[in-house]
């Protein structure tokens, strides 16, 4: 027959046993909130200061590439008046052979002005085209990967997120206002507003019932991010503007 003191002591080692084993459970998922909120935070900052940076780096690029066309724009520009001037003169003077000859030469300054003005769309229509395919690949990316996290976390988590990602910018850019076939491009008035890339985060968690007995957490979680560019004299700037809010309920 087991003595009394020692059942006793049994006991004892028993409640301290499982004393024991509920601490590093509470440990372990408390970690594993911590690292699972955080993960998600990190995958958003991720998010915006390098996909979205580069995205709008890429924009930038374009923007300088077709501004570096102008010169050319003006030059054919230029060209083309002074032949008209000349064609007035010939014109006036009826000298036909030079009237000829300046309309072959305006028929050629204007086929290049228009094959210039398809280089300059086609850099527009290529920027923009890029920028919402990366766009979109990366929303989808965002999906996928909040799917894979959410099987991995779902029996301990219960958890709802919105995010909000602008799909639809477009190369700020307009004609000059001369306008015309190959026109000289500019910056629009509103570029900051029309190029800017945003990416708003909402999500809140909290353990499952079952595991609530052990330990009880909730996290609300807000993030918004947007990446644009400001341009002074020859010197583009890339700014990114972070907006984060975290409670514990």
């Amino acid at each position: 027959m087991t003595p009394k003191y020692k059942q006793t002591e049994k006991g004892f080692f028993s409640v301290q046993f499982l004393f024991f084993i509920s601490l590093i459970s509470v440990t372990l998922m408390s970690y594993g909130y911590v690292f699972y909120a955080q993960k998600q935070k990190d995958l958003f900052r991720k998010t915006c200061y390098f996909d979205l940076a580069d995205i709008q780096k890429n924009l930038v690029q374009s923007e300088k590439k077709l501004f570096l066309l102008n010169p050319e724009s003006s030059a054919l520009r230029l060209r083309l008046k002074i032949l008209y001037l000349e064609l007035a003169f010939a014109t006036a003077a009826q000298n036909y052979a030079l009237v000829t000859k300046i309309g072959l030469d305006i028929q050629t300054t204007v086929a290049l002005q228009k094959k210039l003005d398809l280089v300059q769309k086609l850099i527009i229509y290529t920027a923009d085209s890029s920028a919402k395919f990366q766009l979109y690949k990366l929303n989808s990316d965002l999906i996928r990967q909040y799917q894979f996290e959410k099987k991995i976390w779902d029996s301990l988590l219960q958890e709802k997120r919105n995010f909000n990602l602008k799909l639809n910018p477009v190369l700020a850019v307009r004609p000059d206002s001369l306008g015309g076939l190959a026109p000289n491009y500019e910056l629009s008035d509103d570029y900051q507003r029309l190029q800017r890339l945003q990416l708003n985060l909402q999500y809140q968690f909290s353990n499952r019932r079952q595991g609530q007995t052990v330990l009880k957490t909730q996290q609300s979680y807000q993030f918004s991010c947007d990446v644009s560019f400001t341009r002074k004299d020859q010197l583009w700037d890339l700014n990114i503007n972070q907006d984060k809010h975290l409670s514990k309920l």
